[in-house]
């Protein structure tokens, strides 16, 4: 067996293939990717130190468009990319430095999860690297964390919802906010609309409402009975305890049960 478990390539500029990580068998970077890497962090000039750092024990990588983080073993986070979409982590570092559970990723922003409940996020302050407003909400509490695109929705122990991002794409729930409250099971997102399934079988949406955010069409099905929600790019399906479906959002996408439920 290889001492090579896999290699990760990054693309430069026009058609330039280089290797960015390769690991041994032991979890360990090779010397070959450990100088690609320090190429790739002096690029960007904010993560030289990030050979070193990622040299230790790796639990998982996300990524957003153009930026990575590496959540290690001792539950601190390396960051590496573009520092507008969260390759630059410089500003929390110190909050990343331990107690990190798990990091979640939109196109543009990381939000991590840590060990008492708190939500630390960094990127493009715009689209949910910037959740200064909904600090308080996610100072603990906080069990997972949905994204889109462009925004954060967060799932609390106590059955609520917190939003941050872009507003139409669902960082503003206050329209929903009363149903967000309490009861929400769990959380799926499109690409730019969020739909939570309620303990009861209910459904709230909001986001982009020709993407789904708007499910006022098919409210009285979505009052209850839903088991599962499914989504692709810009519509909903739920799948309600009787077997019927009901979708809705982008027509085209895939807002037509009639067929189906005949």
């Amino acid at each position: 067996m290889s001492k090579k478990a896999y290699q990760l390539i990054l693309v430069l500029g026009m058609g330039l293939m280089i290797p960015l990580v390769g690991c041994n068998s032991d979890n360990q970077l090779t010397k070959e990717s450990q100088v690609t890497n320090n190429q790739v962090a002096n690029n960007n000039g904010n993560n030289k130190k990030i050979t070193e750092q990622v040299n230790k024990p790796t639990v998982e990588i996300v990524s957003t468009d153009q930026a990575f983080a590496a959540l290690k073993e001792d539950g601190s986070v390396v960051t590496w990319g573009y520092d507008r979409y969260g390759g630059d982590r410089s500003e929390v570092a110190e909050k990343l430095s331990s107690g990190v559970t798990e990091i979640f990723a939109n196109s543009f922003a990381f939000a991590a999860l840590k060990e008492d409940g708190s939500v630390v996020t960094w990127g493009d302050p715009n689209q949910g690297g910037d959740s200064s407003e909904v600090a308080e909400q996610l100072s603990g509490g906080v069990s997972e964390i949905f994204s889109n695109m462009n925004a954060f929705a967060a799932l609390k122990e106590d059955g609520s919802v917190v939003t941050w991002g872009i507003a139409r794409d669902g960082g503003d729930s206050s329209e929903v906010a009363e149903q967000l409250s309490s009861g929400v099971k769990t959380i799926t997102p499109n690409r730019q609309a969020f739909a939570a399934l309620k303990e009861d079988g209910s459904v709230v949406t909001w986001g982009v409402a020709d993407f789904g955010g708007d499910s006022s069409e098919v409210a009285e099905q979505l009052s209850s009975g839903v088991t599962h929600i499914f989504s692709n790019e810009f519509a909903f399906a739920a799948l309600k305890e009787d077997g019927t479906v009901i979708s809705w959002g982008d027509f085209l996408e895939g807002e037509n049960q009639i067929e189906l439920n005949q």
